[in-house]
């Protein structure tokens, strides 16, 4: 198991078994659990959305492994190197806010799983459990090289949990349901799909709600970017990165497919808040028997709040590397303080700081934290949008990035005006705070070429 303590040894770098944990355990799990129901409306285009949001996750992979291993050096670097530093700066701390935000929407649904199944329901104490466990997961990462090892064992369960839904999802794949009445066994594929898609309106129409589909589903592939993130703690970087994004991401697409088949095909269209704990009950007691289905219920309960910690656990320590390196692009000569894990401990209790207040806000005030996805979906498509302008102005092939640019498009989708207008005004105050940090640093080297 990777030891982190020293990151200038390359011997205790992340290898590829833990950075494919890190890769699968920040994606697969929390979007999954809450997504299906976003989606089920949809219909049959929803089914077309994942595939969709896969081979955008593809061309995203591509692009940032390219990227990375082309420069050699962690992705706000790049960035930076392509658009200039305020881009960059801009860029990475909107991927910084997304992660942050993104951690307070898992932090939820944790609490969810978690107070559900100890069948509890009491505003104070949410807010207490959700601090104390979001404490103690900071205080882990900056102490120990525990965060690995407990980061491993959850993906591998959650690997089996749902692995085990998309198992039961091929056998429960029925292609009158998904297609609707539009099926025909003696059709080709293709017709027979594209008669579906336009079964309630056009098909240009189908089309567009596959796309916006494609956007929510593309939310639960975040984290993809695990990998080339870290790229400077990963040893041997050239062989690893491309491998645990690959791998990683190929796993998830297949496992998320199948467990939403599972989920539409067991639920034919009713809500549930638990959809993949109401669907996997529901199969299990029609190929199995009811005797399993309680069971099943505790254990997919049991992994759904431990999957949501698992996500955590990768979000986490990810994000104070991500805002210490895009404030370095401002304040190059930067220094701070750091953990014996090797991680900044500023940008890190700043982290802390953020989902603190958005736990706050969310269990001891009546303030709407709706927007919360949308924006941060925003903050998202804006990072990968200049990952792929990087990778347009670097790389001869320019397929790819013309590729990224349509995934960014789709994913922009599932952002509405309000969390656009929200993100500009975030936006706003990060170019100030870029030209406050270059003042500085601007001040100290002329103070300094003076002496």
């Amino acid at each position: 198991m990777c030891n982190i303590h020293d990151m200038g040894n390359d011997t205790k770098k992340i290898g590829l078994f833990n950075l494919a944990m890190l890769v699968i355990g920040s994606m697969i799990g929390a979007g999954l659990l809450v997504v299906p129901n976003q989606l089920i409306p949809y219909g049959f285009p929803s089914v077309v959305g994942w595939i969709i949001a896969a081979l955008c996750g593809l061309v995203f992979a591509k692009i940032f492994v390219d990227i990375a291993l082309f420069k050699n050096e962690p992705l706000p670097q790049i960035i930076a190197g392509v658009s200039g530093p305020q881009l960059g700066f801009i860029s990475t701390l909107s991927h910084w806010l997304f992660i942050t935000c993104g951690s307070s929407v898992i932090l939820f649904g944790f609490i969810h799983y978690l107070f559900e199944f100890l069948n509890l329901d009491h505003a104070t104490l949410k807010f207490v459990v959700a601090s104390l466990t979001i404490i103690l997961l900071n205080i882990m990462h900056l102490f120990t090289a525990w965060g690995f090892q407990i980061l491993s064992s959850i993906t591998i369960l959650k690997l089996i949990l749902f692995g085990t839904c998309a198992l039961f999802g091929m056998i429960q794949f029925n292609p009158l349901y998904v297609f609707g009445t539009a099926y025909d066994a003696a059709q080709p594929i293709v017709p027979t799909i594209l008669k579906a898609l336009s079964k309630d309106g056009s098909l240009i129409t189908g089309i567009l709600l596959a796309c916006q589909a494609a956007s929510i589903a593309l939310f639960a592939f975040a984290g993809l970017e695990s990998a080339a993130a870290s790229s400077e703690k990963v040893k041997n970087p050239k062989f690893t990165i491309p491998r645990a994004t690959i791998f990683g991401l190929l796993i998830t697409s297949i496992i998320y497919f199948f467990t939403y088949v599972c989920v539409v095909s067991a639920l034919e269209g009713t809500f549930s808040e638990t959809p993949v704990k109401t669907a996997m009950v529901l199969v299990s007691n029609k190929l199995i028997g009811p005797w399993l289905a309680a069971p099943i219920g505790y254990f997919i309960s049991i992994v759904a709040v431990l999957g949501c910690l698992g996500t955590l656990i990768g979000l986490v320590y990810i994000s104070p590397n991500i805002l210490f390196n895009g404030l370095r692009l401002a304040k190059p000569s930067l220094k701070m303080l750091k953990s014996k894990t090797d991680l900044p401990l500023i940008p890190a209790f700043i982290s802390l700081g953020f989902i603190l207040l958005m736990t706050f806000l969310k269990y001891m005030t009546t303030f709407d934290l709706s927007l919360l996805s949308p924006v941060s979906c925003f903050f998202l498509t804006y990072f990968y949008s200049q990952c792929v302008l990087a990778h347009f102005r670097l790389m001869e092939n320019k397929w790819i990035s013309s590729l990224g640019l349509v995934a960014c498009v789709i994913l922009l989708a599932g952002c509405n005006i309000q969390s656009i207008q929200i993100a500009f005004i975030v936006h706003f105050i990060f170019q100030i705070l870029f030209g406050i940090l270059t003042m500085s640093e601007e001040r100290k080297v002329k103070v300094l070429g003076e002496a």
